[in-house]
Formats: C-alpha cells, structure tokens, sequence
C-alpha cells in the first residue's frame, strides 16, 4: 500500500514538474528527486518490517 502510494506520489511530481515553466521547473523537480530518493528507502523497510 505504501509503495503504490509513493510511486503514485513520484508520479504525480513528475506529471507537476513537466507543467512548469523550466526556471521553476529545474529547482522544484531537484528538491522533489533529492526528498524521494531520500525517503523511498526508509518507505520500503518500514514498509517491509510492516510485512515481515
């Protein structure tokens, strides 16, 4: 459930980003890909602690 949500939730930045205009685009994209890549991992072991 966590990681169906997270994907949704990267997806959705994603679909976000394209929509900006490339000035905004470029440092709200960065920090959105720094927070993900920052937090996907502790999603899928809390996640996986959760299931095991």
């Amino acid at each position: 459930m966590c990681i169906l949500k997270l994907l949704l939730l990267s997806s959705s930045v994603l679909a976000f980003c394209i929509h900006l205009p490339a000035s905004i685009h470029v440092s709200v994209c960065y920090v959105a890909t720094k927070v993900l890549t920052l937090i996907t991992p502790y999603v899928l072991a809390s996640s996986y602690s959760l299931i095991a």
